[in-house]
């Protein structure tokens, strides 16, 4: 028997007989990789085992307290302490098969057993239970790996979306820029500030199936632009409803669809609001909103920043707009620093 391969091993002897808890404690003793601690009753026996990591529970039945029946439905409603292996000694074999169907314990020894019987019970589950924590293990990390290669192919592809959309616009790639550049600011990681930056280029894509942009539309037109805004988004939904779920995809969708949400739940599809509004979309939305004007009023600089100041709890997100007007100047600077039609 290889104990080394299973590294540290615990168990736990649970039994209000102390001369029991003896013979057995002698008999773990004579296998040098298990160290082994008591427990009087059920009571004491949960105490351990929510503040000690524990491989295997030898459990009795019948103790004072609480007794081997109450202890195994405590355990097997516990995500924690349900898949620790469980061998339950007694000298009633009827009990123990019944407790096999009823609990789904897997291994039992009937009073009294030798030396090696113990040996081959606690060999035989720690390896079962190992084996079962490595194909876990095994499986989780397959499927983080396929969804990260096919998130990297999402957006290799939804990156030349974004080049056509510049090609369109180029005033996205001031916008993607200022996104990422917010996104790090407030926190997210370089990966996700990334990620957004991409988003911020491609999420009016469902414009591409229309001759006109939304923003085209005179604003007096109230009930065409508002049309065409809802079609574009339904547009932008429908190129992304299908593909396989990833992190990226995720927070595309939320800008597509939440861009136009104000705080308040004044904005545009739904009408829905506060914390419901990824803070994501929002960023988008700010940057958008930040560029737009100070493209077509380059001088009212104050103005924008008095207008922003009057959104916050309104149009946006209190602390993001005080993390934003934190950083006004840094922003302006950015995008005057940006010549008329760059785009690559």
């Amino acid at each position: 028997m290889n104990w080394e391969e299973f590294g540290s091993i615990k168990v736990i002897i649970v039994d209000d007989d102390a001369f029991n808890r003896q013979l057995i404690a002698s008999l773990l003793s004579k296998i040098s990789a298990i160290v082994y601690c008591e427990a009087q009753n059920g009571e004491e026996a949960l105490k351990i085992l929510k503040t000690q990591s524990i491989s295997l529970i030898l459990l009795d039945l019948h103790m004072p307290i609480m007794d081997g029946f109450e202890l195994l439905k405590v355990i097997k409603k516990d995500d924690k302490m349900k898949d620790i292996p469980i061998v339950i000694i007694s000298t009633d074999e009827l009990v123990l098969k019944d407790l096999h169907s009823s609990f789904g314990v897997k291994d039992y020894m009937v009073k009294p057993f030798r030396f090696e019987q113990l040996q081959e019970k606690i060999y035989k589950n720690i390896k079962n239970t190992h084996y079962n924590k490595n194909i876990k293990y095994t499986e989780k990390e397959n499927h983080k790996y396929t969804l990260e290669d096919i998130q990297t192919a999402q957006i290799e592809i939804f990156k030349g979306i974004g080049i056509w959309m510049l090609l369109r616009d180029s005033s996205l790639r001031i916008v993607s820029d200022l996104v990422e550049l917010f996104a790090l600011i407030f926190g997210y990681s370089k990966e996700e500030s990334k990620n957004l930056a991409l988003c911020s280029l491609i999420y009016k894509m469902g414009a591409l199936a229309s001759p006109k942009s939304f923003s085209t539309f005179p604003i007096s037109n109230v009930r065409v632009d508002i049309a065409h805004f809802e079609q574009q988004i339904q547009l932008g939904c429908a190129v992304v409803k299908k593909s396989t779920s990833t992190p990226f995809l995720e927070m595309l969708k939320g800008v597509v669809l939440y861009h136009k949400e104000h705080y308040d739940g004044s904005g545009l599809p739904n009408g829905i609001e506060g914390d419901a509004i990824p803070i994501y979309a929002q960023i988008v939305a700010i940057i958008e909103t930040f560029n737009l004007f100070l493209s077509q009023h380059p001088q009212k600089q104050e103005k924008l920043y008095h207008l922003f100041e009057k959104e916050a709890g309104r149009r946006y997100e209190p602390e993001l707009i005080k993390s934003f007007l934190e950083h006004f100047e840094l922003f302006v600077n950015e995008k005057n620093s940006y010549k008329q039609g760059d785009v690559l």
